[in-house]
């Protein structure tokens, strides 16, 4: 039997690769990890054996890719071996009109809910008892948050899935304005879906995490030049001073402590914060009927497409 065996996300760079090293430095984890670039990933983790690392192709945009990438997965299992986590850490901040993915599904919300969803519900089945699963949201959709506001987030725009599904979920406004908006609502399906699940299915534990504002990582790359230069240069150091701002390695150390090593003592369904204090969340995250559909609208995509 594999030693612990851990999916990951989203490991190129910012917390998602502080955390793949995190888990490798321990000695009993095994370490899957999905990319669109997996030569990447080997070089940038070659200092650690080859026999604890498996980096499979994954493009979160593309169903076959997620249905390919699950396939890989369990072929790569040893007998009764079973998951003890995944981690959905990848995500995109797309500023601009919506795009879609060539299966027609708006590409901010297939990248960082609708294709994280799919790929849990496919590996489910070889999930071990009492297996953590963790989705990554954002302070960004509770229009209450004032650290996000101050960014030009106003909350969440969720109405129905078939407009998550075709980019539409967004206010009026200018084109970046209903790119965070976009942004802002997949980030509360994430939430929205853990905790539903939390209580539909037991045998796993659910979490959301919200890694705070993390300057200097990539997801500003659609910004403009002198926002990106602040991006990097300025804002991080606010994590010294500001609640809400943290770093990619803060917040990566405390994914694991607080969730997957279960330091905070959480129970299932927690919504936690890099602090390991619970995070705020709008009234729309803890609508069960919300979570529901979120779901039922994932399983309808895996049947629909035969995943």
């Amino acid at each position: 039997m594999k030693a612990t065996t851990y999916i990951l996300t989203g490991a190129s760079s910012g917390m998602g690769f502080h955390l793949a090293r995190m888990l490798l430095k321990d000695g009993s984890s095994h370490l899957i990890i999905g990319a669109r670039d997996p030569a990447l990933i080997r070089k940038q983790l070659s200092s650690f054996p080859e026999s604890r690392l498996n980096v499979f192709p994954l493009d979160l945009l593309r169903l076959d890719s997620i249905r390919h990438f699950s396939h890989a997965v369990i072929d790569e299992l040893v007998g009764e071996s079973l998951i003890k986590g995944v981690i959905c850490n990848a995500g995109i901040q797309l500023l601009g009109p919506a795009r879609l993915t060539d299966d027609g599904i708006d590409e901010t919300f297939a990248t960082n809910f609708l294709g994280h969803a799919l790929l849990v519900e496919m590996l489910r089945p070889r999930l071990m008892n009492g297996a953590k699963v963790v989705m990554v949201g954002s302070g960004t959709h509770n229009a209450e948050d004032r650290l996000a506001a101050l960014f030009g987030f106003r909350g969440d725009f969720f109405s129905n899935t078939e407009a998550l599904a075709a980019g539409t979920a967004h206010g009026d406004g200018t084109d970046i304005q209903k790119g965070m908006d976009r942004y802002a609502t997949a980030k509360l399906c994430a939430i929205a879906y853990a905790r539903y699940m939390a209580h539909k299915d037991n045998a796993v534990q659910w979490f959301s995490f919200d890694p705070g504002l993390m300057p200097g990582t990539s997801l500003a790359r659609e910004r403009s030049w002198p926002e990106r230069f602040g991006w990097h240069f300025f804002l991080p150091l606010l994590r010294f001073l500001v609640p809400g701002v943290s770093g990619p390695e803060r917040s990566a150390n405390a994914l694991n402590n607080f969730i997957l090593l279960n330091k905070a003592s959480a129970p299932s369904g927690s919504y936690l914060a890099y602090t390991g204090k619970p995070a705020p969340a709008s009234s729309k995250a803890n609508d069960s009927t919300l979570g529901a559909k979120l779901h039922e609208h994932c399983l309808r995509v895996l049947e629909d497409n035969h995943l």
